[in-house]
């Protein structure tokens, strides 16, 4: 049975060869390297939304190394309480990294959803490991069931929590990992003239 979901009309999407396709014949390509672009126009502000290429690319070369592993093992050690096989779902999964490395740690019994805006992060993230579901999508339009998912993690990045309430599971778990405001904030400094403190909003979620 298909988790994903048409970001149109939010009807169960098949996957059929090179497409997947919803009953009402929304119709959407997988790319040759492996993911889905489920990402409406209206669910973007920009032509290419999302972190730049050498964002990704400096991001993607410093996790390698493992320095936030210790971050990465906490996360699994929550998802492993749940007994499988889990649906999880990565948000902002950005190069990969992350989701890839889940799948690593729990194995295979799981099915593994990480979805990012930027394409060109997904595109990178399929460099891991294709039999993870790839998708590029919006964090407020997520393209999966209602109540679809075991566990679903945002690493460090914004959620929607009117969108996490209705894709969750009525037991599942939501891992959402967060820094601080001033985090890096002596870097930030040395980079930009003028230093953003971001909104709350997005950031903590209010679930107990």
């Amino acid at each position: 049975m298909s988790i994903l979901a048409c970001p149109k009309c939010h009807e169960p999407l098949e996957i059929e060869g090179k497409t997947c396709k919803c009953i009402n014949n929304h119709c959407y390509d997988i790319a040759r390297q492996g993911y889905m672009n489920l990402l409406l126009n209206p669910d973007k502000a920009s032509n290419n939304p999302g972190d730049s290429k050498e964002s990704l690319i400096a991001r993607k070369a410093y996790l390698d190394k493992g320095y936030y592993d210790p971050i990465l093992f906490e996360v699994v050690n929550e998802i492993k309480k749940k007994e499988g096989p889990l649906n999880i779902l990565d948000l902002g999964c950005g190069e990969g990294y992350y989701t890839y490395r889940m799948k690593q740690i729990l194995g295979d019994e799981n099915t593994y959803c990480g979805l990012d805006i930027s394409k060109l992060a997904v595109r990178m993230a399929t460099q891991y490991d294709k039999s993870i579901h790839w998708i590029v999508g919006n964090s407020k339009n997520i393209p999966v069931l209602d109540h679809s998912m075991d566990v679903i993690t945002a690493m460090f990045t914004v959620v929607n929590q009117e969108e996490l309430a209705r894709c969750i599971k009525e037991d599942g778990y939501i891992i959402h990992v967060t820094a601080n405001r001033d985090h890096l904030i002596e870097i930030k400094h040395l980079i930009y003239d003028e230093v953003r403190t971001k909104s709350d909003k997005y950031i903590r979620l209010p679930f107990n």
